[in-house]
C-alpha cells in the first residue's frame, strides 16, 4: 500500500460517515412533532449538502479532507433545529421540547463511533489527547445546558399544576352544593393528578419543600466546579507535538524557588486526606506524611534523598492492606452476620469494602510514584472523578442519559486523566525514574510494575472509582458486570480497528514513530482493563466463601 492509499481510505470512510451520521442523528434525537419523513429528509439534504460544501473548501485550501469540520457543520445544524424548537416550548407543549433537547447523546455517540476511525490518521494519534479534552468539554456544556432547561421545565410544570389543582379544589367545593353525585370523579381526578406528581417525583424530576431547587442548583454547581478542575488540569502538562514549546503549569512550577511546589504539595495532600478520610484515617494520614517526606526529606542524603521515606510509605501501605483485609474477613464477617445474617446483600457489602480498601491502596500508590510538581495535578485529579462519577451514576436519568452512557463517559475520563498526567501516545513520556521510586537496587519486574502503575495508574484509578460508586449507589453485582461489558466493548472495537489500521498500513513512513507505540499503548490498556476484571471477579469469589 502506498502513502496516497491512505486519503482515498480516509475520504471514502468520510463520504459513508457523511450518508450514514445524519441518518442515525436526525432519526434518533429529533422530537416528534418535527421528525416526520419530510423534515429528516431535509435536515439529510441540507447536512450533506453542507459536507459536500465543507469538502469543496477544504480541497481548494490544501487540505485533503476535513472530518472535524464536516462533524461540527452536522453539530451546529443540530443545535439550531433544537434551537428553534426550545423557543416553541414557551408558547406550547413545553415538556415534550425540553425532552429532546439532549444533544450530550449525539457528542457521546458520535465520539463512540468516530474516535476508532480517527486513529487512521497519524496526526489524529499525536494529538488524540485534543479530542478527549473536546469531548469531555463539550459533554459538560451540554450537561450544563440539561440542568438548566430541567429547572425551566420543572417551573412551568408547578406553576400549571398548581393552576390545576386549585381549579380542582374550586369545582369540588362548588359542586359539592350543587351534585354531590360528582363529588368521587372529580376526588378521583384530584387523586390521578396527585398520582402524577408522585410519579415525577420519584423519578427525580419534581421534589416537594424546595428540595428540587436545591438539587438543581447542586447538580449545576458540581458540574461546574468539575468542567472548571478539568480544564485547569489541561494546563499542568503540555503533551503531543502541537504548541509543545508553549509554557505550562508545571514548568513554571519547576523553575520557581520551591515555595511554590511546597505550596502545591501541602494542597495537593489535604485533598487526598479528606477524599480518603473514611477508612482508617490515621494510616492515610500518616502515610501521606510519608509522601510529603519523600519531595522533602528531612535528612539530605544525596542521591538516596527520600528512600528512608518511601520505605515507609510502602511499609504503610503493607499495614494498611494487612489491616483492612483482617478487617474484612473476620470483624466486617462477625458483625454483617450478628446483626444482619438473612440480608442477601451480606457479599455485596464485602466486595463494596474491597473495592474501597484497593481503590485508597493504589490511589495513594500513585500518589507516591509522582513528580513533585505532578502531586497537584493527581489530587485535583481524584477530586475532579469523585464529584463528576457520582453525579452521573445518581443523576443519568434527570441528565438525559442512559447508564451505557454514563459507563462510556467514565471511560473517557479516565483516558483523558492518562494525557492530563502527562503522557502521550509516545514512548519518550513514558516516566522510567518512576520504577524506581523507594528502590534502591536493581529489581527489573518491580521497575516493571512500579512505571505500569505509574502511566497507567490515573485510567485504573478513574474506572476503579466508577465501580466503586456503582456498589455504593446501586448494591447490584450486575451493574460492575454490565459496565466491565460497556468497556470491554468499546477497548476491543479501538483494538480491533487500530490493528486492521496497522495492518493496512505497515509500509507507512511513520509505522514505528506513531503507529506502533499507540498500538503499545492499546494493548497495555487491553491489559489493565483485564486485570480490573479479574480483580472484581476474585474479590467476588472471595466474598462469596467467607460470606457463606
Amino acid at each position: 500500500m502506498q502513502t496516497y492509499d491512505i486519503a482515498l481510505l480516509l475520504a471514502s470512510s468520510i463520504i459513508i460517515i457523511m450518508i450514514c451520521l445524519p441518518t442515525v442523528v436526525w432519526t434518533l434525537f429529533l422530537s416528534t412533532d418535527i421528525s416526520s419523513p419530510i423534515y429528516e429528509k431535509k435536515m439529510l439534504s441540507i447536512t450533506i449538502v453542507g459536507g459536500v460544501i465543507l469538502f469543496v473548501f477544504n480541497s481548494f485550501g490544501f487540505f485533503i479532507i476535513s472530518p472535524v469540520s464536516y462533524i461540527v457543520f452536522v453539530l451546529f445544524t443540530y443545535g439550531v433545529c433544537n434551537l428553534f424548537s426550545f423557543a416553541k416550548c414557551f408558547t406550547a407543549d413545553f415538556q415534550m421540547k425540553v425532552s429532546s433537547w439532549n444533544i450530550a447523546k449525539l457528542f457521546i455517540i458520535v465520539g463512540v463511533i468516530l474516535y476508532p476511525f480517527s486513529l487512521l490518521a497519524t496526526s489524529f494519534v499525536e494529538e488524540e489527547h485534543f479530542i478527549f479534552y473536546f469531548i469531555i468539554s463539550m459533554i459538560y456544556f451540554t450537561l450544563l445546558v440539561r440542568v438548566v432547561l430541567n429547572f425551566i421545565h420543572y417551573k412551568f410544570s408547578e406553576s400549571s399544576n398548581r393552576e390545576k389543582r386549585h381549579e380542582v379544589v374550586a369545582n369540588v367545593q362548588i359542586l359539592k352544593l350543587d351534585y354531590p353525585m360528582s363529588v368521587p370523579s372529580l376526588y378521583n381526578a384530584d387523586l390521578s393528578l396527585h398520582f402524577m406528581m408522585s410519579e415525577k417525583r420519584d423519578q427525580g424530576i419534581i421534589l416537594s419543600d424546595g428540595t428540587n431547587d436545591k438539587r438543581f442548583a447542586s447538580n449545576f454547581i458540581i458540574i461546574f466546579i468539575s468542567w472548571f478542575i478539568f480544564r485547569l488540569l489541561r494546563s499542568f502538562n503540555a503533551t503531543g507535538d502541537k504548541w509543545k514549546d508553549l509554557i505550562h503549569l508545571n514548568q513554571l512550577l519547576r523553575e520557581s524557588d520551591g515555595n511554590e511546589i511546597l505550596i502545591c504539595i501541602l494542597i495537593g495532600l489535604v485533598i487526598v486526606l479528606l477524599l480518603y478520610r473514611h477508612l482508617s484515617p490515621i494510616l492515610v494520614f500518616l502515610i501521606l506524611t510519608g509522601i510529603f517526606g519523600r519531595h522533602f526529606p528531612l535528612i539530605d542524603k544525596g542521591v538516596k534523598s527520600g528512600l528512608i521515606e518511601s520505605h515507609f510509605v510502602y511499609f504503610g501501605l503493607f499495614i494498611f492492606i494487612f489491616y483492612n483485609c483482617i478487617k474484612v474477613f473476620y470483624y466486617n464477617k462477625i458483625y454483617i452476620k450478628k446483626h444482619e445474617y438473612n440480608d442477601p446483600l451480606v457479599g455485596t457489602k464485602l466486595v463494596l469494602y474491597m473495592l474501597q480498601v484497593f481503590e485508597i491502596f493504589f490511589g495513594l500508590l500513585f500518589l507516591l510514584l509522582q513528580k513533585p510538581e505532578n502531586v497537584l495535578v493527581t489530587s485535583l485529579s481524584l477530586l475532579h472523578m469523585h464529584l463528576i462519577i457520582p453525579l452521573l451514576i445518581q443523576n443519568w436519568e434527570s441528565l438525559g442519559l442512559t447508564r451505557m452512557q454514563v459507563y462510556i463517559i467514565a471511560l473517557w475520563i479516565g483516558q483523558a486523566s492518562f494525557f492530563i498526567h502527562g503522557n502521550s501516545n509516545s514512548l519518550s513520556t513514558v516516566q522510567i525514574n518512576a520504577g524506581f521510586v523507594g528502590v534502591s537496587s536493581y529489581r527489573p519486574v518491580l521497575h516493571g510494575i512500579l512505571i505500569a502503575c505509574h502511566t497507567f495508574g490515573s485510567k485504573f484509578l478513574v474506572l476503579l472509582h466508577t465501580l466503586v460508586v456503582i456498589l455504593t449507589r446501586k448494591r447490584d453485582i450486575l451493574r460492575l458486570y454490565m459496565c466491565i461489558r460497556c468497556w470491554w466493548m468499546l477497548q476491543l472495537l479501538t483494538l480491533t480497528v487500530y490493528v486492521i489500521n496497522v495492518t493496512l498500513q505497515r509500509h507507512h513512513l511513520f509505522i514505528w514513530s506513531v503507529f506502533a507505540p499507540k498500538l503499545l499503548y492499546e494493548e497495555c490498556n487491553f491489559l489493565c482493563l483485564m486485570i480490573l476484571t479479574v480483580i472484581v471477579y476474585l474479590f467476588i469469589k472471595i466474598t462469596n466463601c467467607f460470606s457463606k
